[in-house]
């Protein structure tokens, strides 16, 4: 398919900045979603097409997966342990995903 210019979409699913990890979650997928079959709610977002998203506002990193339809994006993700995340968890105890390459899709 065509990458559409002009027109810019993300990658299906919501996150926001949860505190406690210090890093963005994500909180619902769409079930159309790009990745949906590796990514999951809970898991934390580590940077997009290589750049890190430690000091990175909500929306410097919603530019960041925003772009043209059939486009494609490198997500990196961490997932933390089953049952660490209510024992107070910190990112030490998270598995990193290697970059899963994502298209944009409507």
């Amino acid at each position: 398919r065509q990458v559409e210019e002009g027109r810019k979409v993300g990658l299906g699913f919501s996150f926001a900045y949860n505190e406690l990890l210090m890093a963005y979650e994500i909180f619902a997928i769409d079930p159309r979603a790009a990745g949906k079959r590796r990514l999951k709610v809970g898991d934390l977002l580590l940077s997009i097409d290589g750049v890190a998203l430690g000091y990175k506002s909500q929306e410097q990193v919603q530019r960041l997966l925003d772009g043209p339809v059939g486009s494609v994006v490198i997500v990196s993700f961490g997932r933390l342990e089953a049952g660490k995340r209510k024992e107070g968890a910190d990112r030490g105890m998270m598995e990193e995903e290697e970059g899963d390459a994502l298209r944009r899709s409507e």
